[in-house]
């Protein structure tokens, strides 16, 4: 099994779908779909907008070079990590001021 059949698996066993599942999605045959996961087909570039779209996931995420070592995060994690990061921001202008109020003090 290739890369991008690795991914293609983990992405549909993350997603608990089955391989009928999606071939449904793609509205092609088992077979084909399988023919992808195991590498005996190769994809072009359509056929690759195909599967990222019906994984929700960019086209990087199949082609990943480590297989199956990547994160897809869901909305709710990506917001989670956008207020830790304003968090970390307010406290390093915090930092700042205060870093420039010891200054002048001296």
């Amino acid at each position: 099994m290739n890369t991008v059949g690795l991914n293609l698996k983990k992405l549909r066993k993350d997603k608990r779908w089955s391989q009928s599942t999606v071939a449904d999605k793609l509205k092609i045959s088992i077979p084909a779909y399988s023919k992808m996961e195991t590498g005996a087909s190769i994809m072009n570039i359509t056929r690759m907008k195909e599967l990222a779209e019906v994984f929700e996931v960019p086209a990087n995420i199949i082609l990943c070079v480590e297989a199956g070592k990547y994160e897809v995060f869901n909305s709710s994690q990506i917001q989670e990590l956008k207020n830790k990061i304003s968090i970390i921001d307010q406290e390093l202008i915090d930092l700042r001021i205060r870093a420039i109020e010891l200054y002048n003090k001296r």
